[in-house]
């Protein structure tokens, strides 16, 4: 991911993210990895039933203050500092804040079945694997 791709992402994230649930790992000042943990608003977006008029915005911002589900869309290292525990930190810090502010539990999703030391990685932390998301190509 290029710097201007992440950027364009963040801005996107600061709408709806809890500033000190996004974490910038350094290194000397280096910036090496990231997490990026959100709230999971599929909680609120539930309780709409899919209607959006003439209650269901009314009944989002209700239940978004309820939300105790995180989800953890992107969290990542750069090449020369994997296989240091450099990511184990992140994992912590991010369960510390995440309880600080209140959050119970959490989901890593977009984690690719074939992303072996992140599949690895969570597990031994005791997340369950409980959904698996798969890419199919086909050309057309």
């Amino acid at each position: 991911m290029t710097k201007e791709e992440f950027l364009y992402i963040a801005k996107d994230f600061t709408k709806i993210a809890d500033p000190s649930l996004i974490l910038i790992l350094t290194v000397n000042g280096r910036p090496v990895g990231f997490s990026i943990a959100l709230p999971d608003l599929n909680v609120a977006f539930k309780q709409m039933n899919g209607r959006m008029l003439p209650l269901g915005i009314f009944k989002f911002f209700y239940y978004k203050r309820k939300i105790k589900r995180l989800r953890i869309p992107a969290m990542g290292i750069i090449k020369e500092y994997r296989g240091l525990g450099l990511d184990s930190l992140l994992y912590l810090e991010t369960a510390l804040k995440a309880m600080e502010n209140g959050y119970n539990s959490g989901e890593f999703s977009w984690v690719l079945e074939t992303n072996t030391k992140m599949n690895i990685s969570s597990e031994r932390m005791g997340a369950k694997r409980y959904k698996t998301y798969r890419f199919y190509e086909r050309e057309i």
